[in-house]
């Protein structure tokens, strides 16, 4: 009852949702899908205007800026965008013309500079510019992808020299140089001026670039040069420098080891006569023939000198640590020569004969002076011309004292003729019957010191002096 309030019952209504909640699930995944796919759909448009606007963009710069590490700097960029890919654009095509002067003035620095310059990055030539071609011989654009090692003479050259600049190249100067002979395509040689150094030190993968001067005809000159300072021009043996230099390394290096060494002066017997009759000419043959025979008769690291004229001097090192050893030695190669210079010589189709007087001293690790030795041979040597020419004599004190003596003697000579000091004696020649027919003049000399001196001693002193 309403009025009053009370409850008269009640009412139960049970209500069925199942095909209401059916639907509702159905609706919520059909908005669930739509969602979905409005979802996927804003996706792979963001993405593609992603791509349109900003991917695709970068992905020119990445390519152009691949143009400019290659080298490429005559395409532009060619956009004209407001936002930051655009002022990026615009920043990288400046880049490219900036390069593309620098590179420009580099090229024609390189095609006009007189040196070769090469660039290399692991092992292989990158860049060279024309005259790097011309000095080795490739025509233009060859040398581009070559390996290095095709410009050294062999691979042994080729790691030696490797090694030696990368340790200079990695120190703070960062600098290697070098002269050396190098290969051109045709395979022929040419002495170079290498110079090089990395790009950066750091980074030995970012490469290195080298310069080349052709330097063969310097080298020529320079050798040229030494020749004529230490080569005998004629015969093209060590001259008398060069033979003093090497004399004087092999005292010291007799003083070190101990071992005797040997020095041979040479004369050439009656070489003026031959002169005076045959010519010059013939005399100029007869030393090249000669210089050549005593080069076969010993050692290749010996010495054969010409001292000049028709004087030759010989120097053999490290003979023996015995006295008598060495003197056998130096004997026996005595002798050699004495056989060799003996034999026949052919001047213009005609035969010539001609013997040698050789002067031989020894020498070990004694302090001796240079120009003792030398003294000392050559005294050797005019004891062997005393002796008849055509043979050999050892120096012995003997010898030096009998040279000083004849050489005060000379000296006193001079004096004597300036002083008049000759006395002039004649000598009666008479027949059997005791008549006087003439006189003999006969010249005597009287020295302040040692009074008389008998013409025995200075007669022929003085014919050899007029001579000479």
């Amino acid at each position: 009852d309403l009025s009053s309030g009370e409850l008269v019952g009640h009412v139960v209504l049970e209500l069925d949702d199942g095909l209401r909640r059916l639907v509702f699930e159905q609706d919520r995944r059909a908005y669930s899908f739509i969602l979905l796919g409005q979802f996927i759909l804003a996706f792979a448009l963001i993405l593609i205007a992603l791509r349109a606007w900003v991917l695709k963009p970068l992905a020119g710069l990445t390519a152009f800026s691949n143009r400019l590490g290659g080298g490429n700097f005559d395409r532009s960029v060619g956009w004209d965008r407001p936002d930051e890919i655009g002022r990026l654009a615009h920043q990288l095509d400046r880049m490219r013309k900036d390069l593309r002067t620098s590179f420009t003035e580099q090229q024609a620095i390189l095609s006009n500079v007189q040196v070769g310059v090469i660039f290399i990055r692991e092992r292989k030539i990158q860049l060279a510019n024309r005259h790097a071609e011309q000095i080795f011989g490739y025509v233009a654009g060859e040398m581009c992808g070559l390996l290095t090692k095709v410009l050294y003479l062999s691979d042994d050259q080729f790691s030696a020299i490797e090694d030696r600049a990368n340790a200079a190249i990695e120190t703070i100067d960062g600098r290697y140089e070098e002269e050396l002979c190098l290969k051109r395509s045709d395979d022929s040689t040419f002495w170079a001026r290498m110079r090089g150094c990395g790009l950066d030190p750091s980074t030995p993968e970012a490469g290195s670039i080298w310069v080349f001067d052709d330097i063969t005809n310097r080298k020529a000159a320079e050798y040229e040069i030494n020749s004529l300072a230490f080569y005998d021009p004629l015969t093209k043996l060590p001259n008398r420098r060069l033979l003093l230099e090497r004399l004087k390394q092999a005292l010291m290096s007799s003083a070190r080891s101990g071992r005797i060494g040997a020095l041979f002066f040479i004369d050439l017997d009656n070489f003026k006569t031959l002169n005076d009759t045959l010519g010059h000419d013939i005399g100029d043959l007869l030393l090249e023939q000669v210089a050549e025979r005593l080069v076969t008769c010993v050692r290749g690291d010996d010495t054969v000198s010409r001292l000049g004229g028709d004087e030759f001097v010989i120097m053999l090192e490290e003979l023996s640590e015995s006295l008598e050893d060495a003197a056998r030695h130096a004997e026996n190669t005595g002798e050699k020569l004495l056989a060799v210079l003996n034999q026949t010589y052919q001047f213009a189709g005609e035969e010539h004969h001609s013997t040698a007087s050789i002067g031989i001293t020894l020498f070990d690790n004694n302090q001796e002076s240079i120009d003792d030795l030398l003294k000392r041979a050559d005294l050797a040597m005019y004891q062997a011309k005393a002796a008849g020419r055509n043979t050999l004599r050892f120096f012995n004190p003997e010898m030096q004292t009998v040279v000083t003596e004849r050489a005060a003697l000379e000296a006193s000579l001079h004096d004597a003729v300036l002083k008049e000091q000759f006395v002039l004696f004649y000598q009666p020649q008479v027949t059997d019957d005791g008549q006087i027919t003439g006189a003999e003049a006969l010249v005597r000399w009287k020295h302040p010191q040692r009074g008389m001196v008998s013409p025995a001693e200075f007669i022929p002193l003085a014919d050899r002096k007029s001579v000479v």
